[in-house]
């Protein structure tokens, strides 16, 4: 008696998600060298208020280094301003706060 073995398998052609992790990827790339060869000063937060962008322009203007400054939270950003952790007007995107709006002379919101 011959028994039969066979090998079954499910092929998945992921060459288009590959191709558009790649692009995402190049995009994400390009947009880093635009900010960070801006002329002006300039980051960014994220939702949870982590610094995700930092410009060799700010970087003068602070003499905080992007490698010092990426990935920190709890106002770290403000530091260099004020010298005390404390909310920015950038911290309005996300909020509505009167305490920061207190902060400054002139807040408008608008959409």
């Amino acid at each position: 008696m011959n028994k039969v073995v066979g090998v079954r398998g499910a092929f998945i052609d992921i060459s288009g998600r590959k191709r558009a992790e790649e692009a995402l990827k190049d995009s994400r790339r390009r947009l880093s060298e635009i900010i960070d060869f801006a002329p002006d000063a300039t980051f960014a937060i994220d939702k949870d208020g982590k610094v995700i962008a930092w410009n060799r322009t700010i970087e003068e203007m602070t003499g905080v280094k992007a490698s010092n400054m990426l990935g920190k939270g709890n106002y770290e950003y403000s530091l260099p301003f004020y010298g005390v952790r404390r909310p920015l007007l950038i911290d309005l995107v996300f909020i509505s706060h009167k305490e920061i709006e207190d902060k400054y002379h002139f807040c408008q919101k608008r959409w």
